[in-house]
């Protein structure tokens, strides 16, 4: 009998972080779309990423979010 391998999907958390880091930057579900084909060069729906993809984006949009509140920090 062949099994076929299944894909994981990301985690409920890991959707949940992508979304929240996607609301702080202000961009619209297409927009991170368009980021995902551009930077992970994966065409998916942020909600139908690997495991492995979603920590990727996770931490990609994390540092985004890092910066921008850093170079905003040092307008003050």
């Amino acid at each position: 009998m062949i099994q076929r391998a299944t894909k994981k999907a990301a985690s409920w958390a890991q959707i949940q972080r992508i979304d929240e880091l996607r609301e702080i930057l202000g961009w619209s579900k297409d927009e991170l779309g368009r980021f995902i084909i551009k930077h992970l060069h994966i065409i998916a729906n942020f909600t139908n990423l690997s495991p492995k993809n979603a920590s990727k984006l996770i931490y990609i949009l994390d540092k985004i979010v890092k910066s921008k509140a850093d170079m905003h920090k040092n307008e003050l």
